[in-house]
């Protein structure tokens, strides 16, 4: 059991959410049609043609794929600050931002897409979200730690996936007793689940299901990465949404779990 302090948490303010694609084997969540948009509402950077690379890479200058070619360049994307294309961990205001730098960055959180934009920004992500496509034009801005390369443009993102194998982020389906009931929204003025909450920096699904359980409380919910949150009710403040908004940010202490977003929780339940 975690021996972290209870406290108010208000961290969640802003968070760059992320998307994901969920397995749906037996050990990880099944995404149903009343949370999961179709399809079209996402787009798979990874599964992009050879031939599409070729013909995005030869309508612009300063691409670069990385020394060891481990990444590859897929296109220019359309991207807004409202609803990221890659809202995942992001980097921003750099006078020193290469492509190499943000792909490394993103691989090393274990996100397997690379977006640079406005030429000082990072974004990564596990696929293109939020009616973001490949096939823009505007990528045409020089990165400020490089200016030989090309850090996408003013809502525009240049697009670079990793080729090398990775462990993918889940969703448990279950932990323990506990089923995951969905996403859902939160508020910070009044809690979804409010009877005890704590951070952690080694916060999994895990570890906030025993904790809530441990208390007695029927509900668990992680947020944030790194936010736990228990109680025998949801309140009416917090409303389903899709699952794809609770895969924004990876668990503090595991980076193959999905732990939430910014004011969206996953929420566990033995009820």
């Amino acid at each position: 059991m975690l021996s972290n302090s209870v406290k108010s948490l208000s961290s969640s303010s802003s968070v760059q959410a992320s998307s994901s694609q969920v397995s749906t084997s037996s050990s990880q969540v099944s995404m149903s049609s009343s949370q999961v948009s179709t399809s079209s509402s996402q787009v798979s950077v990874l599964s992009t043609s050879t031939a599409s690379k070729s013909t995005n890479t030869s309508t612009q200058t300063g691409i670069k794929s990385g020394p060891t070619s481990t990444w590859s360049y897929t296109g220019c994307a359309n991207d807004t600050s409202a609803a990221r294309a890659l809202n995942g961990l992001s980097i921003t205001g750099s006078s020193t931002m290469t492509v190499e730098s943000c792909q490394a960055y993103c691989i090393s959180k274990n996100y397997p897409v690379a977006g640079l934009e406005y030429g000082q920004e990072c974004w990564c992500g596990t696929g293109l979200f939020r009616n973001s496509s490949i096939g823009k034009t505007g990528c045409t801005m020089a990165c400020t730690g490089n200016s030989t390369e090309i850090c996408g443009g003013s809502g525009r993102l240049s697009v670079y996936t990793y080729n090398l194998p990775y462990t993918p982020s889940v969703i448990p389906a279950t932990v323990g007793t506990y089923r995951l009931k969905g996403c859902y929204t939160d508020v910070k003025a009044t809690r979804g689940l409010s009877a005890y909450a704590f951070t952690s920096a080694t916060l999994t699904d895990e570890s906030c299901v025993a904790n809530c359980k441990s208390r007695g409380y029927s509900y668990a919910g992680v947020e944030y990465g790194d936010e736990c949150y228990c109680g025998n009710t949801l309140a009416s403040t917090s409303q389903p949404a899709n699952i794809m908004d609770c895969q924004g940010m990876f668990c503090a202490g595991n980076s193959t779990e999905f732990c939430g977003a910014g004011l969206r929780m996953l929420v566990y339940s033995t009820a």
